[in-house]
């Protein structure tokens, strides 16, 4: 069985995060993406995702939806529960999609727990620097 990884998403953010991770891998034939319009039909944005799951019973079919709760996350979760190859993720992130990506072939559960986890303790409150402290720019005094 092998793993196609599906980013899902309001607008373009899907495809933002498959352009970034192509910096990272390059580009890879196991990510596609589908962004929903704002003038579009998610019913129909999900059934053609619904048909290429359908066609393909023996890929391992990873769906990462940008928002729980979203109108592509609950679309996806109404039209791809029937089938066995499909795991659907919430909290689309750059960090979650090369972490699955990293792992080769299909994911066991373990695997998968473990990627989001990995996204997860990747979000973080990032302290600035204050204005008035000293910046260390990395260059060294030699003189």
């Amino acid at each position: 069985m092998s793993k196609q990884v599906v980013l899902i998403s309001h607008g373009k953010l899907s495809a933002g995060v498959a352009d970034a991770v192509a910096m990272v891998f390059g580009k890879n034939e196991e990510l596609s993406y589908l962004g929903l319009a704002p003038d579009g039909n998610v019913v129909e944005l999900i059934g053609g995702l619904r048909d290429r799951v359908a066609a393909s019973p023996n890929d391992q079919f990873i769906v990462i939806a940008d928002i729980f709760g979203g109108s592509v996350c609950n679309q996806s979760l109404q039209q791809l529960s029937e089938f066995d190859n499909v795991v659907l993720l919430s909290g689309l992130s750059m960090g979650l999609v090369l972490s699955i990506l990293a792992m080769p072939g299909e994911l066991s559960q373990a695997q998968i727990d473990q990627a989001v986890a990995d996204a997860q303790a990747g979000t973080k409150v990032v302290e600035l620097i204050k204005a008035d402290a000293p910046v260390d720019n990395g260059e060294d005094d030699f003189f």
